[in-house]
């Protein structure tokens, strides 16, 4: 028996924004998202047929935007999210994200792996090896390794350079280079479509990724946004 990669689905679930004509990713004071989390494994037998779906793990996490026009280092007018898990509240991590004109960009965090992969998160702290690896080179890939480092959860660290989340004007077709370092990942808008989750049905761009990394052969990774409500929804096919 081959064991079938992993699904994991990420859906937001309330305290959504109604609609809006706002252009940008929604960033306001306050703001709030709460999004399930789950994973999925399925099985090939000897005749490659698909097993039914397994859920294998379940949580909900909470995404708070808690400060504006915040400063990290040499960066000005950066807006700050936590996140935490539900199964384990203590552990907020930190995220410093720039919304300029031209993008959406991550450029700082802390305490990365305290909550699911979710934007705008990072890391992965409670999955099996094989999942950490995947997770962790899609959402936050570094040169260094935080699990065996001794580092303050407090610590503030910096990518290489920013992270292009998501670039302006938003439009179907538009790609650009999500990072190079330490390797090449692009992003794509696919469409525009209609999706409906637990809170309502929303106007998301299917977003997806794209590069000839090997890590990345036949994986599936795919962002729907929402420009009134932010992400709604993210999957993960491995």
């Amino acid at each position: 028996v081959t064991i079938f990669p992993l699904l994991i689905l990420i859906n937001c679930t309330e305290d959504l924004i109604p609609p809006t004509n706002q252009k940008k990713y929604p960033t306001e004071l306050n703001k709030s998202w709460t999004y399930s989390t789950k994973m999925y494994e399925q099985f090939y037998d000897s005749l490659g047929n698909l097993s039914d779906s397994i859920l294998v793990f379940s949580d909900t996490t909470v995404v708070k935007i808690v400060k504006l026009n915040d400063t990290v280092g040499n960066y000005n007018n950066l807006i700050q999210f936590i996140s935490y898990d539900l199964s384990s509240q203590q552990n907020i991590q930190k995220m410093w994200y720039l919304n300029n004109d031209q993008g959406l960009y991550a450029i700082a965090y802390s305490n990365a792996g305290s909550s699911q992969p979710i934007l705008p998160k990072v890391n992965v702290s409670q999955q099996n090896d094989f999942l950490k690896m995947i997770l962790n080179n899609i959402t936050m890939p570094e040169l260094f390794n935080l699990e065996n480092s001794i580092f303050n959860i407090d610590s503030i660290f910096f990518y290489d350079s920013p992270r292009y989340v998501l670039k302006y004007p938003v439009i179907i077709g538009s790609r650009w280079s999500e990072l190079s370092t330490p390797f090449q990942r692009d992003r794509v808008i696919k469409e525009l479509m209609m999706l409906t989750v637990s809170s309502g049905t929303y106007p998301c761009y299917s977003i997806g990724m794209e590069s000839t990394h090997p890590l990345f052969y036949n994986l599936i990774f795919i962002d729907y946004i929402s420009l009134d409500a932010g992400l709604i929804s993210r999957q993960l096919i491995v």
